[in-house]
């Protein structure tokens, strides 16, 4: 009888131990990978939009289309920023940008929205375009140009 106990008890540890686990797992997965994955994907549908619509923002004539992703992914960005662990270290870990940068480069997709859309075809604009596109390229730790330098 006293085996059967022994047995059932170690039945049961293994069970509540394998729960437990797998629990603290999802928890990680859940509260820490996704939003910081999320975060990367934003980083990455920004660079994608910049690169791939460069011409038209370099030249002041962008799409009310891209003008409108523009703005969309600044907002995008900083929520998922926001979602995301406030931790430094974990955040250096995993590979994506620390808050204060996010809110930044936010700022300055937020920043170039408004001087495309307030501004198109002024040719008078062209200094703050670049300055905006280098403090995202900076903030982010992104290349958004095809140059090599």
């Amino acid at each position: 009888m006293q085996q059967l106990w022994t047995s059932l008890g170690t039945g049961v540890f293994t069970v509540l131990t394998g729960f437990s686990i797998f629990t603290l797992g999802q928890l990680a997965v859940k509260m820490v990978l996704e939003p910081i994955l999320e975060l990367k994907r934003n980083i990455g549908l920004t660079v994608h939009l910049i690169l791939l619509n460069q011409a038209s923002i370099y030249n002041n004539s962008a799409s009310p289309e891209t003008l409108a992703a523009l703005g969309s992914l600044s907002a995008n960005l900083l929520s998922a920023s926001q979602s995301a662990p406030k931790s430094v270290t974990l955040r250096l870990l995993l590979g994506a940008p620390l808050s204060p940068d996010v809110l930044e480069a936010s700022r300055s997709l937020n920043g170039l929205y408004h001087t495309l859309s307030e501004h198109q075809g002024d040719e008078m604009v062209y200094k703050q375009i670049q300055e905006h596109i280098n403090s995202i390229e900076i903030e982010l730790g992104v290349k958004l140009t095809f140059s090599e330098n």
